[in-house]
């Protein structure tokens, strides 16, 4: 009778701890960010700091490797360098020069593979002079973007966007992305630009 007695309120108390476990406690569901914006991996004008709410610098080092999940689609798109204003509707904004390439699924692989090679930028870095585009491959990941930016002047640095539409590159920290700058291997470097053709 005491051991029917024990099972009892081990039991009660096993489903007063399961009645405890609250709706926050369960997993979310990844945001279908490709639906969000009718199928468009990515925007006419790629946000900056001054286009946007972010006031976090994204031109230091990164604090770690990023851990980016899979892909199971990427496009490539290039922008040009933001324009004054008047100039063009896209003002803060780096404006999009072609439509956005969808790369084949040899080249999504690839690349997907050679991110793992990211690294944190490094804080004296000796870079050059220049301007030009800046080019993204956003990857998708059952509808969750990731845009993946590389500077094609100066560092030749790279920058994630958990959002490529609204969150600046370098700021995110969501789905595997990391704050600051990073750097690419030559061979991912060379991937990354080559994405996009000619500059």
């Amino acid at each position: 009778m005491r051991l029917l007695g024990t099972s009892l309120l081990v039991l009660v108390a096993l489903a007063t701890v399961a009645g405890c476990t609250s709706d926050a406690d369960a997993p979310t569901k990844p945001v279908d960010e490709l639906a969000a914006h009718d199928g468009k991996p990515c925007p006419k004008a790629l946000p900056t700091a001054s286009s946007s709410t972010v006031t976090d610098r994204t031109e230091k080092p990164a604090g770690s490797a990023p851990l980016l999940p899979r892909a199971d689609a990427a496009w490539v798109c290039t922008y040009a360098l933001p324009r004054p204003d008047g100039v063009s509707e896209h003002v803060g904004g780096w404006p999009r020069t072609d439509p956005p390439r969808r790369l084949d699924a040899a080249e999504t692989d690839g690349l997907a593979r050679q991110l793992n090679d990211l690294s944190p930028a490094p804080e004296d870095p000796v870079c050059s002079a220049d301007l030009g585009r800046r080019v993204m491959v956003v990857l998708s990941w059952r509808g969750d973007l990731t845009g993946v930016v590389i500077d094609d002047f100066g560092c030749r640095t790279v920058r994630l966007t958990d959002e490529p539409f609204t969150t600046v590159p370098g700021a995110g920290n969501q789905g595997g992305a990391v704050r600051g700058e990073l750097e690419a291997t030559p061979t991912l470097r060379s991937s990354l630009l080559g994405a996009a053709g000619p500059g």
